[in-house]
């Protein structure tokens, strides 16, 4: 059981690390601003979720990665650096 806290706690620091850093394209603050426009009249539901998809599709073209990908330690090569993640 220890091993799976760690694990997660390991994984969660990669996430706020991309995040920090800007290599994530659907990040948080991203997605707060898609739930902030819903909750102003600007968009829908409908249209925020494929806002994020559309977000999320583009991730690689954008030289990032989605946040599940930042969760599992996948960072794109310009950030992978002194062996964070899984792909350094």
């Amino acid at each position: 059981m220890s091993d799976d806290f760690w694990k997660r706690e390991k994984q969660k620091g990669w996430l706020a690390d991309a995040e920090k850093s800007g290599h994530v394209a659907d990040s948080m603050d991203v997605r707060l601003d898609i739930v902030r426009r819903m909750n102003a009249g600007e968009i829908t539901l409908a249209q925020g979720q494929a806002l994020l998809a559309k977000i999320k599709r583009g991730a690689k073209a954008a030289g990032k990665v989605t946040r599940s990908q930042a969760y599992q330690g996948h960072l794109p090569p310009s950030a992978a650096t002194g062996g964070e993640g899984e792909d350094a």
